[in-house]
């Protein structure tokens, strides 16, 4: 991981991996909620996750702060990370690398990819690129073995 500095919003930020179009970082809650909000609040959006759009630019900030500090307490290389279009800096979704659960609830050593994407980007390849991204960094960086899809399902 590297660490880049953006005079937009004053404060350093981690950069997980890079495609052609695209930077991964972790999420800022301050400075991220407003757009996360605009992918979160979107009832389309969140139709096969919660179901349930958020209601506030404030309920998104809490929750994005929620999420950091869990995977950065798990430490494993999984993660819940902003999608970012290089050319304009702006926040297209999520892309997740998570490390899935027995029927215990105990860590397993397999992964899940997924993504979130605000509608307006939906179609464009967005989704492909940073998954196929953060496959790579799941077998190029951390100990993933195996990672499996299982919630196959575009909608256009």
């Amino acid at each position: 991981m590297s660490r880049i500095f953006t005079p937009d919003w004053m404060q350093a930020m981690t950069e997980i991996f890079q495609t052609q179009r695209l930077i991964i970082r972790e999420w800022i809650p301050e400075a991220d909620a407003a757009q996360a909000f605009e992918i979160y609040g979107d009832s389309e959006v969140v139709r096969f996750l919660s179901g349930i759009p958020e209601e506030s630019v404030e309920n998104v900030r809490v929750r994005l702060q929620r999420v950091t500090e869990r995977y950065s307490q798990l430490n494993n290389g999984s993660g819940l990370w902003a999608i970012v279009e290089k050319q304009t800096g702006e926040i297209l979704g999520t892309v997740l690398l998570k490390q899935l659960p027995d029927n215990e609830g105990k860590p397993t050593q397999d992964y899940e990819v997924g993504w979130h994407l605000k509608k307006a980007v939906w179609g464009k390849g967005y989704a492909t690129e940073a998954g196929r991204g953060a496959i790579e960094y799941g077998f190029n960086t951390t100990f993933c073995g195996f990672i499996h899809n299982t919630n196959i399902l575009f909608v256009h």
